[in-house]
């Protein structure tokens, strides 16, 4: 077995978790640690099993790579005892920072890791605006490190837009390119009772509140615009 396990929590609640994960996160001889405890599927986890969550470390420091090395160091430390299960929001191989620094650091510690994907928010996202990435492309943004220029010639989703400071400062970016009657499509919390989306404009869109798993579709002009 494993010293290390990685797994996707996927985008929502445990129900879409699967099997295989689901198997693994209720190994009573495993230490199950989770990057965040705000997330569905670890809250509901939580209810039948311990967990160890790192959102203490959060506080402890603005730069994020240091927080994803101290929760690295976390899992390692842990895994000196018996197995670890490392469990991250949607998928471990999409947009997670966390699992490449651990990845790094337990090989230079010479420990065996098995990573498990899971269901990625993108999947929800491409059903949800009816996009075929493969048909007509796509790019992936992150709305709090947003490129400048910015290219706006394929389909765009904006990610990691969790803070209305953060929705704003996004949409002002997208303004500089776009007119602001430009359709955007408001997604957030995907596969959840609660989900919300919104079709709305860049004008709009400033005017809903976001969450931890907040998304942004656009679908540029035909003749698409560069920022230029």
């Amino acid at each position: 077995m494993a010293t290390i396990t990685i797994v996707g929590l996927g985008p929502a609640g445990i129900e879409r978790v699967a099997a295989p994960i689901e198997e693994v996160l209720v190994d009573p001889d495993a230490t199950v640690v989770v990057r965040t405890g705000r997330h569905p599927a670890a809250t509901e986890l939580a209810v039948d099993r311990e967990i160890v969550t790192c959102d203490d470390l959060y506080g402890e420091s603005e730069d994020f790579d240091a927080v994803y090395g101290s929760i690295a160091a976390r899992i390692i430390a842990r895994a000196a005892t018996g197995p670890v299960v490392y469990a991250v929001p949607g998928s471990a191989v999409v947009g997670e920072r966390s699992v490449s620094i651990l990845l790094e650091r337990a090989a230079a510690a010479g420990l065996d890791v098995t990573v498990i994907p899971g269901e990625s928010f993108l999947d929800l996202v491409y059903a949800a605006v009816g996009l075929d990435p493969i048909e007509r492309g796509v790019q992936i943004l992150d709305g709090r490190d947003l490129p400048d220029p910015l290219p706006l010639h394929l389909p765009t989703i904006v990610t990691q837009v969790d803070r209305s400071v953060v929705l704003a400062d996004a949409v002002a970016e997208l303004g500089k390119v776009l007119p602001f009657e430009t359709a955007v499509t408001f997604l957030d919390a995907l596969g959840s009772p609660d989900e919300r989306i919104v079709v709305t404009d860049l004008e709009g869109v400033v005017r809903l509140k976001p969450g931890p798993r907040t998304t942004l579709y656009l679908d540029p002009p035909p003749a698409g615009w560069h920022g230029l």
